[in-house]
């Protein structure tokens, strides 16, 4: 199932729910315009067929003390199916790895990293890349300020 075979309320619920999870349903309800039964129907139905994927809380950085952002370019010395999988699943359990994406371009991956300081960051590099013999070379940089953050799907634009 695509969101293309999402009706009006069903899209409306998602794109509620992305900026508030935790509404109750009788609002969530009013806000699309359905009766609180049919609402919560409904949503059980997205949780079941995957359109919801979990329930987190968004952390403010801010308040976590002084936290470190990076974006990290790598390319690789070829690219093949095992040495990619096993890259990514390496990527997959380390924490300060926020994000990870095989991309096109001069570039065969982008990660976005969080650590606590510079040095933390450093020994990242000395742990996971320079070590890497996947890793042909990389180039980073380092998030000065946040512009824009959001987790949101553009729902109704798709």
């Amino acid at each position: 199932m695509s969101i293309s075979t999402l009706d009006r309320i069903d899209r409306n619920i998602l794109t509620v729910l992305q900026a508030d999870n935790r509404i109750y349903n009788q609002v969530l309800a009013d806000r699309v315009a359905v009766s609180a039964p049919t609402c919560l129907r409904r949503v059980r139905r997205l949780r079941k067929l995957g359109f919801i994927q979990k329930d987190v809380s968004i952390l403010n950085s801010k308040m976590l003390g002084s936290l470190s952002f990076f974006i990290v370019h790598l390319e690789l010395h070829e690219e093949n199916t095992h040495m990619m999988a096993q890259l990514e699943d390496g990527f997959k359990m380390i924490d300060s790895v926020m994000q990870c994406y095989l991309v096109t371009g001069e570039w065969d991956y982008t990660l976005f990293i969080c650590t606590h300081s510079i040095s933390e960051f450093h020994k990242f590099i000395d742990t996971h890349i320079y070590t890497n013999p996947s890793i042909k070379k990389f180039m980073t940089q380092t998030i000065l300020k946040e512009v824009k953050h959001s987790t949101a799907l553009p729902i109704m634009s798709i």
